[in-house]
């Protein structure tokens, strides 16, 4: 078993083992962020537990009701505290035997997802009272169901906890990878998989007013040209996307090479005016209105994996 995390920082002279970064990362990505109370079930229908931020319920929020919002800043404060004290005392004040870091936050993150009253009459736990750590290891694909239905979302937390339980970091990071990003698991490393995908960031690079402030200077620029200089400059755009975009020549269905300088003064219109040529103009508006209120990219995945079987 391989041992990364087991020579954390221990908790105080009693020896108690430390909920773990990876743990944290796991509840973050499964459990999802939402910063108003919902119904996670069918939301629509009020079906399921009342929820919000991390995965809360009234077990963790007593004034718990619709309509309620949490802060992200909090929510982040209020998760790691929460499974620490109240989900991982759960824990080791049922398990008899020693457990190290990395089966501790695998523990403490089923718990948080099931209720500790699940935990305390599974036979996983009588297992690991046993010192059947394999054996209690295999338990956790079993608890993927909601409602009598296997679920997705269900069955790839708990493989996420037998690997973290076990201390296989590639498997933990794969399915972690793939939870995120809707990426295919390839049982490769956290360093591989960075290497072959570059994931998307939690939020754009530029926020929706930067985008619109870039936006409004280049149509102000181009309101400012004459038609001719707006289709020179419409042409070059075309050129650039088109030589990114052609590794070879495009031949047209005539069999033709296909001849960018030719486009690109197409595009440009007449340079100059002949006796028999009309000025060609590229319709543009008059005004141009801009609030920058552009819609922000969702920097999340759906929620799936909380059900209400808490409390």
């Amino acid at each position: 078993m391989a041992d990364t995390f087991t020579d954390a920082i221990e908790a105080g002279a009693s020896n108690r083992p430390s909920f773990s970064q990876e743990g944290l990362d796991l509840v973050r990505t499964f459990e999802g962020f939402r910063p108003e109370a919902y119904y996670d079930l069918d939301n629509k229908k009020k079906k399921g537990k009342l929820t919000v931020g991390y995965g809360f319920t009234d077990f963790d929020i007593p004034d718990l009701k619709p309509g309620y919002k949490i802060d992200k800043a909090r929510a982040e404060q209020m998760l790691p505290d929460l499974i620490e004290n109240k989900y991982g005392s759960a824990v080791l004040e049922k398990v008899k035997a020693p457990l190290n870091s990395q089966q501790y936050s695998a523990l403490a993150s089923f718990v948080y997802n099931v209720g500790p009253s699940a935990f305390d009459n599974s036979t996983m736990l009588k297992k690991l009272n046993a010192g059947d750590f394999s054996g209690a290891a295999s338990e956790f694909k079993k608890w993927n169901k909601a409602g009598g239905k296997t679920l997705e979302g269900l069955t790839k937390r708990r493989r996420a906890e037998e690997a973290l339980f076990r201390g296989d970091t590639d498997s933990l990071g794969s399915i972690l990878e793939s939870q995120r990003f809707g990426l295919p698991e390839t049982g490769a490393s956290r360093t591989e998989m960075s290497e072959a995908v570059t994931p998307m960031p939690d939020e754009p690079s530029e926020s929706p007013e930067e985008v619109g402030a870039g936006v409004a200077r280049r149509i102000a620029a181009e309101m400012e040209m004459t038609p001719e200089e707006r289709g020179v400059n419409a042409a070059k755009r075309v050129a650039e996307s088109i030589e990114n975009a052609a590794s070879k020549p495009v031949e047209s269905p005539t069999g033709d090479k296909f001849d960018l300088e030719s486009f690109t003064k197409l595009l440009s219109g007449p340079q100059k005016k002949g006796d028999e040529e009309e000025e060609e103009s590229i319709p543009f508006a008059d005004s141009v209105s801009f609030s920058g209120n552009l819609p922000r990219v969702p920097s999340g995945l759906p929620r799936n994996s909380g059900l209400g079987r808490r409390g």
